[in-house]
């Protein structure tokens, strides 16, 4: 027996597996015993407030016309009185807005659109991000006569971090990007 329990303690899974199938035993011993019980035992009647199988019968036979010689007294169909209805008066019809300008002043008035992007600077040089302000449009402003230097690049190398920014900001999403050369 010792052996059997220092076998068990070394391996705990068949423990618990053995643990299962005597719990399983019992149970299945636990219902047996109940259903006997169950089976012996004498079939009560209708509970509390349930009719019997002999009266609901009887009533589906009176409701379907089946049994004439029990005619059950009538009742009287309910008399329906129309509900008392309030009177609405009905609301007036909608009218125009009045608008606020006066008659002599016309409806639209000329915005000024470009004075903004007009006051802007331009950048300091003819590189693209040049400017450091990140809403300035940038852009080109090479003079009509120069002509450009086949090492100057379409950047401004000197600011590396706001470059990297707006490559990753304004470039493709990463699912269409094509793979890099391993």
């Amino acid at each position: 027996m010792g052996r059997l329990i220092q076998f068990l303690v070394e391996h705990p899974v068949l423990l618990f597996v053995l643990a299962a199938w005597l719990f399983g035993g019992i149970g299945k011993i636990g219902k047996a015993a109940q259903r006997a019980r169950s089976a012996t035992a004498p079939k009560a009647g209708p509970r509390a407030g349930q009719r019997s199988a002999e009266e609901v019968a009887a009533e589906m036979r009176r409701i379907l016309g089946m049994d004439d010689a029990e005619a059950a007294p009538e009742r009287p169909a309910p008399v329906s009185t129309p509900a008392p209805r309030e009177v609405v008066a009905p609301e007036p019809p909608p009218q125009p807005l009045a608008t606020a300008l006066p008659r002599w002043q016309p409806a639209t008035v000329t915005t000024h659109v470009g004075e903004g992007i007009e006051r802007r600077q331009a950048p300091a040089s003819g590189r693209v991000g040049a400017s450091q302000d990140l809403g300035a449009l940038g852009g080109r402003t090479l003079a009509a006569g120069r002509v450009r230097r086949a090492d100057a690049s379409l950047v401004d190398l000197a600011d590396l971090k706001r470059v990297l920014v707006m490559n990753e900001v304004l470039g493709p999403p990463l699912a269409l990007r094509e793979p890099y050369a391993r």
